[in-house]
């Protein structure tokens, strides 16, 4: 969506609030695809949590290019790249918690 026809949102405007939206949403992603992925495949939790992270930080910055090259009004910030990198690194840290969900 080009950044002109993002609604303008009062509590969105506080600084940096975008990268804890972005940390939120790869914990989210990440936590999701381990929860599937290892009730199916219950023997190889640590390669599926590895492989989570490494194609989720692909996609972070697979994003971010997409965004500079075909979205007009759109920019590359390295700051949401290591955003969405602290959301799959906080998910390694918690998915022996998040396994027991």
């Amino acid at each position: 969506m080009p950044a002109s026809k993002v609604p303008r949102i009062y509590w969105l405007t506080i600084p940096q609030l975008d990268k804890l939206i972005h940390a939120g949403i790869f914990i989210s992603l990440c936590s999701s695809a381990y929860l599937w992925l290892v009730s199916v495949f219950p023997d190889f939790e640590k390669r599926i949590a590895m492989t989570i992270v490494l194609i989720m930080a692909l996609y972070g910055i697979i994003i971010e290019f997409i965004q500079v090259n075909f979205i007009i009004g759109r920019s590359f910030e390295l700051l949401d790249i290591l955003a969405d990198l602290s959301g799959c690194l906080i998910f390694l840290g918690f998915r022996f918690f998040i396994k027991r969900l």
